[in-house]
């Protein structure tokens, strides 16, 4: 993701779910020196472009059906993230008002 330059080039789907797998992958092996180093992208990216094809309303560019089963892939991260450090990124405007897009 550092290669294509992810934070200023946020493109594919397939890609936009790997800060969340960097944080989980962070949280599980944090004995590993490298784990440092995926939970600083992770969190640069949720916190700056993630999900990078989302406004900040809680949509969705791809649709209903399309951000229920993408979306689904967050919430272990950030129930993870939540448990294991106590930062709660369910307060960022669009995980906070997603469940309005849905409905």
């Amino acid at each position: 993701m550092e290669r294509t330059d992810f934070v200023n080039f946020p493109s594919g789907s397939h890609s936009g779910r790997l800060p969340g797998f960097f944080m989980e992958f962070a949280i599980v092996l944090a004995e590993r020196p490298e784990a440092v180093s995926w939970m600083e992208y992770g969190m640069k990216t949720a916190l700056t472009v993630w999900p990078h094809w989302a406004g900040s309303g809680g949509g969705w560019a791809e649709g209903v059906n399309y951000s229920m089963g993408y979306n689904e892939r967050y919430i272990t991260s950030l129930q993870a993230l939540l448990i294991s450090t106590g930062y709660n990124l369910w307060q960022k405007p669009f995980f906070r008002k997603y469940p309005d897009f849905l409905t």
